[in-house]
């Protein structure tokens, strides 16, 4: 049982944000089943789960398995003894990041924007990625997931833009999947509405994001906050339903206060 003050407020805990985290986590296998919560009153049961905690050592190795400085942050994992499946859950976010290199640093610029051999004029080393040469090793794991090749010049570079993001994400899932030998699949959650990424995953750009995918590979998905609970509510037992519903009608009334207070 959690029990919380209203002053925690001070620390920036949104406890309906945590009891929707821990119906999420729950769904996913990753976190205990909820039995109660009392909004407004700061109550929060949670049953036990058998199992252990998912550690930052089970997603990545001592040795760092992609050499990142400042490795991807995953959202939700969900683990069996065949498989690994990441969650990027997305609500507000405006799309996804992209790449930092081409920006201008110091006044010049670590890539031309380009897949192609080329000398970072701040650290003088040659390389197809300014990333490469830093030691990630993003495309030693790109030809296997995207129909790129990493021995071949591209122009531009298709992760330059907001496609960035999603490939280390990919590229994430797909190595921890192979360090632990397990079948990997990506799922991006998102809040369905006027919302960028829904907006996005509708557009015919990331059609042609889609197309680049090895899907045997790795299986990509995207699926609504609304869709999620839905399929909760049609799959659970009789006894959890009170809980989903109070959750989907959460879920919508946060939903509709964000787009109320958001310009269209």
């Amino acid at each position: 049982m959690r029990l919380s003050d209203p002053e925690t407020s001070i620390l920036a805990i949104d406890r309906e944000n945590e009891y929707l985290n821990s119906m999420a986590a729950a769904l996913s296998g990753a976190g205990a089943p909820v039995a109660q919560y009392v909004p407004g009153a700061g109550v929060l049961v949670v049953e036990w789960i058998v199992g252990r905690t998912f550690t930052e050592a089970d997603v990545r190795n001592p040795d760092n398995l992609l050499g990142e400085r400042q490795p991807s942050q995953i959202d939700a994992v969900a683990r069996s003894a065949e498989n690994l499946i990441f969650f990027e859950c997305k609500f507000t976010e405006q799309s996804a990041g992209a790449c930092t290199q081409p920006n201008l640093r110091r006044g010049v610029r670590q890539c031309n924007n380009n897949y192609e051999l080329q000398t970072n004029p701040i650290n003088n080393k040659t390389a197809r990625c300014a990333l490469t040469a830093k030691g990630i090793r993003y495309w030693e794991h790109i030809p296997e997931i995207f129909t790129f090749g990493a021995d071949q010049d591209h122009t531009p570079c298709p992760f330059a833009g907001s496609w960035y993001q999603w490939m280390r994400n990919l590229v994430q899932c797909s190595a921890v999947a192979r360090h632990y030998n397990l079948r990997p699949a990506f799922v991006v959650v998102y809040a369905d509405g006027l919302f960028a990424v829904a907006k996005e995953i509708r557009l015919p750009a990331w059609q042609r994001f889609l197309s680049t995918l090895r899907p045997r590979h790795l299986p990509l998905a995207t699926l609504s906050y609304q869709e999620l609970v839905a399929l909760a509510k049609q799959n659970s037992a009789p006894q959890q339903m009170a809980t989903w519903q109070a959750l989907d009608e959460w879920v919508n009334r946060k939903i509709k206060s964000v787009i109320g207070s958001t310009p269209v």
